[in-house]
């Protein structure tokens, strides 16, 4: 998803997703609480995709020359993101697997 970030003459900012033009948020933002909405997006993907790797790999990456694919493996990560949108088993996966890969957090 792409963004788009307006400022208004006070140096305020609304941001807003540049697929749906919804707004991320309600009124008009400080700087510093855009940044924070930045950061904390990126950490959210951050952790999508620290999942979908986990779950997914060697699925779709290219092994010795040939793209290795099991049914059973496609997109599992992105389903399994998408049916705990906003649960804690998002947050508890994550920690797991950082537990068991040794990631500092």
């Amino acid at each position: 998803m792409g963004l788009g970030i307006k400022k208004n003459k006070k140096g305020l900012y609304q941001v807003q997703s540049s697929t749906s033009d919804n707004l991320l948020h309600d009124g008009w933002l400080t700087e510093d609480e855009v940044k924070k909405l930045l950061i904390e997006k990126a950490y959210q993907d951050f952790v999508h995709t620290t999942i979908e790797i986990d779950m997914e790999f060697p699925n779709d990456y290219y092994i010795n020359g040939k793209i290795y694919q099991k049914e059973n493996l496609h997109q599992a990560g992105k389903i399994f993101v998408i049916k705990n949108w906003g649960k804690p088993e998002i947050t508890e996966k994550f920690n797991k697997i950082c537990e068991r890969l040794k990631i500092k957090q």
